[in-house]
């Protein structure tokens, strides 16, 4: 999707990292990864999921770069310019 029609937006961190297998639950409601850091501050689990439907209601997308012990960077692509058609909500 990334294009000169689209602009990217990132954010990235030095922290633990998340492995592979859990990058897909990252995005969904109330969804929330085990980790000693979570054990100490505790959220809703809403953040990621509301960022995924914001992008996809401007037609854009969600994601995630991470390794355990290596980091992580979430990044948002959004249209330069918003589509005339109403995005699906899924």
């Amino acid at each position: 999707m990334e294009n000169s029609t689209h602009v990217r937006f990132a954010v990235s961190d030095t922290g633990i990292g998340i492995a592979p297998e859990l990058h897909g639950a990252l995005f969904e409601d109330f969804s929330q990864v085990d980790s000693p850091l979570q054990k100490r501050l505790r959220g809703t689990g809403l953040g990621l999921s509301l960022c995924k439907r914001f992008a996809q209601l401007l037609g854009g997308e969600v994601g995630v770069q991470s390794m355990p012990g290596a980091g992580s960077t979430f990044f948002v692509i959004i249209p330069l310019a918003i589509a005339l058609e109403p995005a699906d909500e899924t």
